[in-house]
């Protein structure tokens, strides 16, 4: 398959004095539910890219004027799913993007107590918000996804209404996403390969699905 460069953004693969042990390099996935390949397909060899796929790009490329606390890098629309890499920046080490849950569970509570004495084994698996600690940030890895989720979802159906593109299940995206921190000039230039090789290699990919 020859390559097609509307679906890349080609930069440098090294980041000049980037100091990746400040942990706030991300590579991300997020993906269509049920792998609907919604974004380009293949004729005679030739990577035909959908005009969704050129809107999933054109959304990307905005966020840098919605979040000014991040900068893109690499990234590639493929039928499916959409990898990117971005990075966060300024954030403060007191602040963190979403509350996280946690069990309510007896302090007294131990695994290798054999006591049958409930009272002291009690245990409320249920998963309540930690709220104190954390305070919520808009610039968060999680509410920048939620943000490129929705806008792009409004714009998609709009055109299935308007332009007769393809039609998908209830929703557009997958709920969850793929997150990986880049820690090391290694593995970012693992991961930029990858991206920029993953169009000529999308018969050998884990979304690979011929259904649209």
């Amino acid at each position: 398959m020859n390559f097609n460069s509307d679906i890349h953004k080609r930069k440098s693969i090294r980041l000049k004095d980037y100091d990746y042990s400040s942990e706030w390099l991300y590579f991300i996935t997020i993906s269509i539910k049920d792998k609907l390949c919604l974004f380009w397909d293949i004729k005679d060899n030739e990577l035909n890219l959908f005009d969704s796929g050129k809107m999933i790009e054109k959304y990307w490329l905005e966020l840098e004027n919605k979040f000014d606390n991040i900068k893109l890098h690499d990234f590639v629309v493929m039928p499916n799913h959409f990898h990117w890499i971005i990075e966060i920046k300024n954030i403060q080490n007191n602040r963190r993007g979403e509350p996280c849950v946690r069990p309510d569970y007896n302090d007294n509570y131990r695994m290798d107590n054999k006591n049958n004495d409930d009272t002291n084994k009690r245990v409320n698996t249920r998963f309540t918000p930690t709220w104190w600690k954390f305070i919520y940030d808009k610039k968060s890895i999680s509410w920048i996804i939620q943000y490129f989720k929705s806008k792009t979802t409004l714009e998609y159906i709009k055109n299935v209404k308007n332009n007769n593109w393809l039609n998908f299940n209830k929703k557009l995206w997958q709920r969850d996403y793929f997150e990986h921190i880049i820690r090391s000039e290694k593995t970012y230039l693992e991961i930029v390969n990858y991206i920029r090789n993953n169009p000529i290699k999308w018969e050998e990919d884990k979304f690979y699905n011929l259904e649209i």
